[in-house]
């Protein structure tokens, strides 16, 4: 769509289930995978915005 800046609200979030085994490279240290379902509708509409469509976040800039 063309939208690099636009502000949306957050209106639900729910932990995914676990599909995959993840192990650390290294016995000394390890790390754990969440997944999250985030649900968010913009503040302002967005023109040619559908329902169902995926949304990429730049979270490096806030």
């Amino acid at each position: 769509l063309g939208v690099t800046n636009a502000a949306f609200r957050v209106t639900a979030i729910s932990p995914q289930g676990e599909f995959a085994t993840w192990r650390s490279t290294r016995q000394s240290s390890g790390y754990d995978v969440r997944s999250f379902q985030v649900k968010a509708r913009p503040v302002q509409p967005i023109q040619g915005l559908r329902p169902g469509m995926s949304v990429l976040f730049d979270w490096s800039s806030r």
